[in-house]
């Protein structure tokens, strides 16, 4: 249930943008480590 996949800084900040005011408990983000990421 990781859409888009957080493997950039890109999508990770799509992601709390989107989570921003609509989350009301503590959530948990993943994360992916792939070749070539900073």
């Amino acid at each position: 249930n990781s859409i888009p996949p957080t493997t950039t800084v890109d999508n990770f900040k799509t992601k709390l943008k989107y989570a921003e005011g609509n989350i009301f408990v503590d959530v948990g983000f993943w994360g992916g480590v792939v070749p070539g990421n900073d």
